[in-house]
């Protein structure tokens, strides 16, 4: 596995891309679906946005606990 890539065995900024634009992507989206709901359309908006967020948070907290996991077991095996 070269350097650049992570745990996962992906390219870092797919990972990136991933965990953090995902969801934020997805909170913009309903927030932007909200506005729009209330203005008499925009439901696609907000489901869409709800998908991102639902799935970039799974991605997000899977990454997570791998990282967590990682320096865990390297703390671990240091003592």
């Amino acid at each position: 596995m070269s350097p650049k890539e992570s745990f996962g065995g992906q390219p870092d900024s797919t990972w990136i891309f991933l965990t953090f634009i995902l969801p934020v992507l997805g909170l913009s989206s309903i927030v932007r679906g909200v506005h729009d709901l209330s203005h008499g359309g925009g439901w696609w908006t907000y489901v869409t946005g709800t998908f991102f967020l639902v799935v970039g948070g799974l991605i997000c907290g899977v990454r997570l606990g791998a990282v967590w996991n990682h320096f865990a077991r390297r703390r671990k095996v240091s003592r």
